[in-house]
Order: C-alpha cells, then structure tokens, then sequence
C-alpha cells in the first residue's frame, strides 16, 4: 500500500493548515510586570550598577 507523492498544491494546503493550528495555540505576551525580587534602581529600568557599593 505504497503512496503517491503529494503535488504541490496539496502540498501548500497541508502546510497552511498547520501554519494557522500552530498560530492559533500561540499567544502573544503583551502584559509586562516589575520583578518584587529585584532591587530598587534594576526595577526601574536604569543601568547606573550599584552606587552604594562604589
């Protein structure tokens, strides 16, 4: 029971169906939060290293 190779255009539509399954499992992170572990200046986004320890 051997089978035929698929054409092009089967081909093309078994890839797009798995294109628009794959795109709608997927969920885009848009909500970002502040880290409560981290230190006062990392938490707000600034770069400046440690001034206490300096």
């Amino acid at each position: 029971n051997a089978k035929e190779p698929l054409d092009p255009v089967r081909l093309n539509q078994l890839l797009c169906e798995r294109v628009r399954k794959e795109l709608k499992c997927q969920r885009l992170h848009t909500e970002y939060g502040v880290n409560p572990l981290q230190r006062g200046e990392a938490a707000h986004g600034r770069s400046q290293g440690h001034r206490e320890l300096a």
